[in-house]
């Protein structure tokens, strides 16, 4: 798992609402990991004191105007990755677990009812990343996708889903070149993800929820900032969606004959003439 770098911090989503073009504050809530590290001696023999985690890191809220703190969760392991749900009434997150595979939780919203989601003992190993979530709900509330090994001896990450309700996890990408960062587009038809290939150039990758129509949608792209790349993965997903859409769109209006496209501009101050496909 990634170690964190500052203190306090982390993987924060808007529940809703920015600042208005007049200057009124942010409205809404953000959720976020916020950690405290303790000091100990320096085991590589130095005379100083190293930060390490000691499991104070806890999930959080506040307004997106500052005020209103209140922390979640309370115990001794540090968890990451928070995310709402998008009726915003939960937020999912990671738990670690000692020598095993971490677990995702779901909690309410006032940080009521927290319960472990997947289950204890799973072949998969999950770790939760420290700067950007490592799941995503669907947009139905129904599933989540989280990136995951697929085993205890390593390898590349893989996609998995896993049930909002029930727990139960299949798995959705078996690709040689790893899978991590995944994000629902909003419609809920395709996964964006970005693969491991390479620690710096990445391609961005979309497949659907039931593992097919896999493809690649962009190349070579920078990978050298986690928060940027999972930003990246995100849009892309909605440009892919849109994009796919027009493109249906105008096929449907192809083919009824209907279609209309601009050609070469041949009157006065470049007025494009309009001509329809038979």
């Amino acid at each position: 798992m990634r170690r964190l770098v500052l203190t306090s911090l982390v993987c924060f989503a808007l529940l809703a609402g920015a600042a208005s073009a007049g200057g009124s504050l942010p409205t809404g809530q953000i959720v976020f990991g916020m950690n405290h590290f303790c000091l100990t001696k320096d085991a590589n023999g130095g005379s100083g004191k190293v930060p390490v985690d000691c499991g104070k890191g806890e999930i959080a809220v506040v307004n997106a105007d500052g005020s209103g703190l209140r922390v979640l969760t309370h115990d001794n392991v540090t968890e990451t990755s928070p995310r709402w749900s998008p009726n915003h009434e939960q937020i999912a997150f990671i738990r670690p677990r000692a020598h095993s595979s971490s677990r995702i939780w779901v909690m309410n919203a006032d940080g009521s009812h927290q319960r472990a989601l997947t289950p204890a003992g799973s072949r998969f190993q999950l770790y939760g990343e420290d700067v950007v979530p490592s799941l995503d709900w669907s947009p139905d509330g129904l599933q989540i996708v989280f990136a995951s090994f697929p085993g205890r001896n390593g390898g590349v990450e893989q996609l998995f889903l896993a049930n909002a309700r029930t727990g139960h996890v299949t798995r959705l990408t078996y690709t040689a070149i790893g899978a991590r960062d995944p994000v629902w587009s909003p419609d809920g038809r395709w996964i964006a993800y970005a693969d491991d290939a390479n620690s710096l150039r990445k391609s961005l990758w979309l497949v659907r929820p039931n593992g097919q129509g896999r493809h690649r949608i962009a190349r070579e792209v920078d990978a050298r900032s986690d928060a940027g790349l999972a930003r990246q993965v995100g849009r892309r997903a909605g440009v892919a969606r849109r994009g796919q859409r027009r493109r249906a769109a105008a096929e449907q209006q192809r083919r009824a004959g209907k279609y209309e496209r601009p050609v070469a501009p041949s009157r006065p101050h470049g007025q494009a003439i309009r001509s329809r496909v038979l």
